[in-house]
This record gives structure tokens, C-alpha cells and sequence, in this order.
């Protein structure tokens, strides 16, 4: 970690810089108490009956992909979107990236919108690093071995040549 800003890939630094932000402006805003229902509630996170109540907030299935809850959760999320993204990022493009990214984490919030109405989601940037792993295996299973292949993907992931 370098660079904050990797010019190499863009959407994935892009996605990492307003993370960070959003979580440090919880952190300084809340003095701390960042890690309350209410504090994410705040901020954005996925909460079904206020959807359901107030149609206009639909936008929280859009911002709580970037609300963490909790230091563990911001470092784990941040550093799997560090490493994943830009092996994503690298594969498909920074414009599929960029969309992938936020529909997944759209449609996650979508889900849990569905699924689980009464719940307050806390699982943000869970919901598009998932796909991106899936995305990433799916890839490696499926391209034949190839040079571009066979650097980004482990040798256990890539489609056997038999």
C-alpha cells in the first residue's frame, strides 16, 4: 500500500479513498461512537422499514456499501478490496469493475431489503467483495491457460489443460 491513488487502478483506489472517507468522517463526526446502530443508521446503512415507510431513502441500498461498523469490520473490508479489487480491476477493466462493484453491493442490500425487511445491514462492502471473489474464480476456471491466465490466477484455480 504504497500509493493512496494507484493510477494502474483507478475505480479500485476510487472505491478504497471513499470507504476510508465515509468511515473517517464517522469516526470524527461521532467522536468515536462510531459502532452504534443509530450511528450507521445515520450514515446510511440498509434499513428495510424506513424504506418501506419513506420510498425517497431507497438511496440507502446505494450508500451502505461504503458504512462499516467497527474497526475489524473496516479492515478487513478494506484490505479484501485492496487485493481483490485490483486482480478484479486487472481482469475486467475498470469500467465492468466499477459497475460490477456497485451492483453487486446494490444487489446485496437489495436482498437483505427482501429477505430480511426488519433487519439493519451491517454487512456493506461484504456484499460486493463476494461477488468479486466469485467473479475471480470463475474467471480462472474458465479461460484456458493462458499467459494472462496464468499470471493471475494460483495454479489450483486455473482450468486444467487435459
Amino acid at each position: 500500500m504504497k500509493e493512496i491513488f494507484d493510477r494502474r487502478y483507478p475505480v479500485t483506489s476510487f472505491f478504497l479513498l471513499v470507504t476510508a472517507l465515509v468511515f473517517l468522517l464517522m469516526l470524527v463526526t461521532t467522536g468515536g461512537n462510531f459502532d452504534r446502530a443509530d450511528t450507521v443508521f445515520r450514515f446510511g446503512a440498509m434499513y428495510g422499514p424506513a424504506i418501506r415507510l419513506f420510498p425517497e431513502q431507497v438511496w440507502r441500498l446505494f450508500s451502505a456499501i461504503f458504512v462499516h461498523i467497527g474497526w475489524e469490520h473496516f479492515i478487513v473490508n478494506i484490505l479484501s478490496l485492496y487485493y481483490l479489487g485490483r486482480q478484479v480491476e486487472e481482469i475486467f477493466g475498470s469500467k465492468k469493475f466499477f459497475f460490477l462493484y456497485l451492483l453487486s453491493g446494490m444487489m446485496g442490500n437489495l436482498f437483505v431489503f427482501v429477505f430480511s425487511p426488519q433487519s439493519l445491514s451491517l454487512i456493506h462492502i461484504s456484499e460486493p467483495t463476494r461477488p468479486l471473489y466469485i467473479s475471480y474464480a470463475v474467471f480462472c476456471l474458465i479461460k484456458k491457460n493462458t499467459i494472462t491466465t496464468m499470471a493471475l490466477c494460483p495454479s489450483n484455480l486455473q482450468h486444467p489443460t487435459r
